[in-house]
């Protein structure tokens, strides 16, 4: 039994999907969680239920698993926390901009404004050029 001894609040690693609209992609993260519950055959994650046997979700597709456990011939489990902060925070910023350029589509030539922005777009295009 794999999960034989496990006791809530020790640390196992599921999987979490973070989805790119934009391009229709999906990355899985292999992300710390806490055991919030423990039974006799079951062990409670993130409200979903894996079975101590084999590390197994019930009810849906996903396995627990140890840090360092391999999981798929010799790709081993690695805390992925930060690269998935990181990708979140990369999507965040291209809808973000994605926004914005949806916006200035729609400034009037008139406005007052204008020269300011246009000041900003040649840093920013400065700035890509440098990349």
């Amino acid at each position: 039994m794999k999960f034989k001894d496990i006791k809530v609040d020790d640390t196992v690693y599921v999987q979490e999907t973070v989805s790119n609209s934009m391009f229709g992609r999906k990355h899985d993260f292999w992300i710390p969680k806490k055991v919030e519950r423990v039974t006799a055959k079951h062990f409670i994650v993130g409200g979903a239920r894996y079975k101590k046997d084999d590390g197994v979700m019930i009810g849906k597709h996903g396995v627990a698993y140890n840090l360092g456990d391999e999981w798929s011939y010799s790709n081993k489990v690695v805390d992925e926390t930060q690269d998935m902060l990181s990708l979140k925070k990369n999507i965040n910023t291209s809808n973000l901009i994605d926004d914005f350029i949806d916006k200035l589509g729609k400034v009037r030539y008139d406005h007052p404004e204008l020269t300011k922005i246009y000041s900003i777009l040649k840093q920013v295009d400065k700035y890509l050029g440098k990349i």
